[in-house]
């Protein structure tokens, strides 16, 4: 095709193979199905309003799609296709402008109880998620990811969506640069569990996390902790991921460091007058559930925020120094005395609120 494509109206199906260029732009607002085989790289966007239903559906067997850039909305990958991407195609969650949230679904192959995806690189660019769709106790879906990188901050949801069973049960899920992102068992906290609303381990494939549930006395910095009791750190401490359950005081004079800068919480409180650090330059604020509101009090010594998961988070201490990234939910900041923010960015799909007496600018 000479020119980008529309379609704003009807269904549309393509008998014949499509190939787009890197210049090109689809813009999918009602359902496209491509029979033949569909090649890019181009850009994928659906501008549909959330109550219409816009999908591209690959239907060919032996469909390929190379090059996808997904701006926002959902492409369904069944029926047929069993490559998405390629060795030097990459397949980019998001974009730049944080528009609207990516999604990636993936279902198996019609009357098969095991189907094996190939998948370029994956880029996290934005707010994206990837399912796999088993929606039968019998059917493995496996998918076998390129390298997984990130840009703009960018956070990954993995969904799996089964009649029963965790990701290893039903979805084997693998990353091909799982040597160089896998810390301590675990996959970075910009990667999470759309379902269980959790962070991942990795062992061979994704599985389910697990905690450490240990006084911060015994605490390591290469534990993965659960605090399921109200606790007072009585000196430093340092993990490498902690998802807080029960109040957690960092006082003033101490330090809690955070290796990876993962904080899962969420209708509960880190308090205190203490430090946050991580191990990296950013700490990352996994935050589920709308109607709880979770709070964090110490300062923040790092250079950015992110904050995904869809909850509310409420900080009184903007004493990291870059930008602030709002995913998903909300972050309320209380101001006691005016700030002044310099310039620095604040962007995402979620918001941000003020209260208290101070000013911001």
């Amino acid at each position: 095709m000479a020119d980008g494509f529309t379609n704003r109206n009807a269904t549309v199906t393509f008998y014949n193979d499509i190939t787009l260029t890197d210049d090109q732009e689809w813009d999918v607002r009602r359902t496209t199905t491509v029979a033949g085989k569909l090649g890019g790289p181009y850009t994928l966007k659906r501008t549909a309003p959330s109550s219409t239903t816009a999908y591209l559906n690959l239907s060919n067997a032996n469909n390929a799609v190379s090059g996808l850039f997904i701006e926002s909305g959902t492409v369904a990958a069944y029926e047929g296709g069993n490559a998405i991407g390629g060795p030097d195609a990459t397949l980019t969650l998001g974009s730049p402008d944080q528009t609207r949230q990516a999604k990636l679904d993936v279902y198996p192959l019609n009357d098969q109880s095991e189907t094996v995806w190939a998948v370029g690189p994956v880029v996290a660019g934005g707010l994206g998620e990837i399912a796999s769709k088993v929606t039968t106790s019998g059917v493995t879906n496996r998918i076998a990811f390129g390298a997984l990188t990130r840009t703009n901050r960018g956070v990954l949801s993995l969904r799996q969506e089964s009649g029963s069973g965790a990701f290893e049960n039903r979805q084997a899920i693998t990353f091909e640069n799982a040597d160089e992102i896998v810390e301590n068992g675990m996959l970075p906290p910009w990667i999470a569990s759309q379902s269980a609303h959790e962070f991942l381990c990795y062992d061979g494939m994704v599985k389910g996390i697990s905690y450490k549930n240990e006084a911060p006395y015994f605490w390591t910095e290469s534990d993965i902790i659960i605090n399921l009791d109200s606790r007072t750190l009585e000196a430093d401490a340092a993990v490498h991921a902690i998802k807080v359950e029960a109040p957690l005081s960092v006082p003033e004079g101490t330090t809690l460091k955070i290796g990876s800068g993962g904080i899962r919480i969420s209708g509960s409180t880190l308090g205190g007058g203490g430090m946050l650090e991580s191990g990296t330059d950013e700490l990352i604020v996994y935050a589920p559930w709308t109607d709880r509101v979770t709070a964090i009090y110490p300062g923040i010594a790092v250079t950015d925020l992110t904050l995904w998961g869809g909850g509310t988070l409420t900080v009184s201490n903007i004493t990291w120094t870059g930008s602030t990234y709002i995913h998903q939910g909300t972050l309320e900041a209380i101001f006691d005395e005016d700030i002044v923010l310099d310039g620095r960015q604040i962007t995402g799909l979620g918001s941000f609120t003020k209260e208290g007496p101070g000013a911001l600018t």
